[in-house]
């Protein structure tokens, strides 16, 4: 038994911490009233730690990629196989239950698409649409890896630099395409 140091009651050794730079051996306060401390501390500096971890970001912000591009390299084949096999299997479980859901997203994405393809720009939409036509006519080839991180383990998109030439992209992974897009938005921004 030990009393904490915060509510002074009387309690279990189970209910501190673990602390070896202690002569006791556990933390002064119990674990309740350490969690009770650090929630409060959070819920009155919520702006400042935003601020904080914001900061850290864009002084790190190599690191995350990079830390990102190693995780998603270290997956190997033999994980993405087992992964396969586990989806292969569910699906043939659940078919039926699919097919279901997928006619229900195929009417939702039918109504927004139409909805989206009034409001957007039409020049992208043409643009778009010429260079799939080209693809599937085999007049334009998609090529197997990315232009900007060399990677053939995500899907290959082409990324329209200027909408009146639909058939000069710069061909990119999703990660790569969605990179250019979030700096392209934050040069509007500025």
């Amino acid at each position: 038994m030990k009393i904490c140091s915060r509510c002074n009651e009387n309690k279990d050794e189970k209910c501190f911490y673990a602390r070896k730079d202690r002569p006791t051996g556990f933390s002064s306060a119990c674990i309740e009233c350490l969690n009770d401390g650090r929630r409060s501390s959070t819920k009155d500096n919520k702006e400042k730690l935003k601020e904080q971890r914001k900061i850290y970001y864009e002084n790190h912000k190599e690191n995350f990629f990079e830390y990102g591009k190693k995780y998603r390299d270290k997956l190997t084949e033999e994980r993405l196989e087992k992964d396969r096999e586990y989806r292969r299997r569910w699906y043939s479980e659940n078919r039926s239950r699919v097919i279901a859901q997928r006619k229900e997203q195929v009417d939702r994405i039918n109504i927004w698409q139409r909805e989206y393809e009034k409001k957007r720009d039409k020049e992208k939409l043409k643009a778009n649409r010429t260079l799939n036509v080209a693809i599937s006519n085999g007049s334009v080839t998609r090529p197997l890896t990315c232009s900007i991180c060399g990677t053939d383990k995500y899907k290959i998109q082409g990324h329209h630099s200027d909408y009146t030439k639909p058939l000069e992209v710069i061909w990119v992974c999703t990660f790569c395409h969605s990179a250019i897009h979030k700096e392209l938005k934050k040069r509007e921004i500025c």
